[in-house]
C-alpha cells in the first residue's frame, strides 16, 4: 500500500469498536500514527511499549488482546517475518496469546532471506535504534553494527522467525510504501 491513510482506512474496517487492543515498541507504529490512533479510537488500548504506564501489567493484558499490533526487523521474499524484543513481550505475543497479530512494515524491510535479515537487524535496524533509545553505550550504536554484546541495556535478547501460521486469520501482515520505522 502507498500511505498511512490507506493502512488506517483498512485498520479501521478490520478492528471492530470497542477491541480489546495492544501493541509493543515500534518506530514504526509511531511514525504512521498507529498508536495515538489506537489510543484515540474507541478501543480498550494497551500501549506496551517502553515508557507506558504500568507497562508491566499492560504487557500481561495483552496476551488476552483481540488484536496485537507490531512491526518486525525484517520480511523474507518467502514471507518469513523476523522479529527481535529486549523484553520479549513482543515475541511472546507473536508466538501465542492474542486473538489476532497485525503486522505493519515498510517496504524497505524486505530482505531475500533469513542471512539477510540477520544481517539487516545487525547492520542498520540495531544501531538507529539504539541511537533512539539513547543507549548510546551499547556496541552496535558506537561501532555502527551488532557486537553480540552482552551487556544489561542489550535490546536484542529474544529472537524469532515466524515462518507458518497455523491459524489461517490469525496473522495480517501490511506492507507499506514508506520510509519509517528500522
Amino acid at each position: 500500500m502507498d500511505s498511512r491513510e490507506e493502512l488506517l482506512s483498512i485498520l479501521s474496517r478490520q478492528i471492530p469498536k470497542k477491541s480489546w487492543v495492544a501493541s509493543g515498541s515500534s518506530q514504526t507504529l509511531e511514525q504512521l500514527g498507529i498508536k495515538t490512533w489506537l489510543d484515540q479510537e474507541n478501543f480498550y488500548y494497551s500501549d506496551c511499549g517502553d515508557g507506558a504506564a504500568d507497562r508491566r501489567q499492560n504487557i500481561l493484558n495483552s496476551f488476552r488482546s483481540d488484536y496485537y499490533l507490531s512491526s518486525v526487523a525484517a520480511v523474507t521474499e518467502q514471507g518469513e517475518l523476523f522479529l527481535v524484543d529486549g523484553t520479549g513481550n513482543r515475541t511472546a505475543a507473536f508466538s501465542y496469546g492474542p486473538r489476532r497479530v497485525i503486522v505493519i512494515a515498510s517496504v524497505k524491510k524486505i530482505v531475500p532471506n533469513m542471512t539477510e535479515a540477520r544481517r539487516r537487524l545487525k547492520t542498520i535496524a540495531a544501531p538507529l535504534c539504539a541511537a533512539r533509545r539513547k543507549k548510546y553505550e551499547l556496541p552496535c550504536y558506537k561501532k555502527g553494527f551488532c557486537m553480540d554484546c552482552h551487556l544489561e541495556r542489550r535490546m536484542c535478547c529474544y529472537y524469532l522467525t515466524v515462518g507458518y501460521v497455523r491459524e489461517k486469520e490469525r496473522f495480517s501482515v501490511y506492507l507499506i510504501n514508506e520510509d519509517v520505522g528500522f
